[in-house]
């Protein structure tokens, strides 16, 4: 019983690796008003995407972002560091996910 579900465990695993033939080295997070995600840095595959899991504040737990709707449609997305209090990067993108912005803040400017 072991046996097999540590090969059931393993299939995936082993598809992931024999879809491109390596590990996947990925650095930051890419995201939109829906999800974020990693892209390997190697082979461009999309990996690690899941939707934003937001705190008690607003910010996602994983990519430290939040999401506010436009009242023309899509969202802005802002990215704070970790300490969720200083403003990295703000973009906008369009219903369907697409960037139509970004800006990047000085950071030296916004710490509080």
């Amino acid at each position: 019983m072991k046996k097999l579900l540590a090969l059931f465990l393993a299939i995936p695993l082993l598809l992931s690796l024999a879809s491109c033939g390596h590990r996947h080295t990925v650095e930051n997070w890419h995201l939109n008003q829906y999800t974020h995600w990693h892209v390997c840095t190697e082979c461009k595959k999309k990996t690690d995407e899941a939707p934003h899991e937001f705190r008690s504040n607003g910010i996602c737990v994983v990519c430290n972002a939040s999401v506010t709707e436009n009242s023309g449609g899509g969202a802005t997305v802002t990215v704070y560091d970790t300490d969720g209090k200083t403003k990295l990067k703000e973009y906008v993108f369009d219903d369907e996910g697409n960037m139509l912005d970004e800006t990047v803040f000085n950071n030296s400017d916004n710490i509080t």
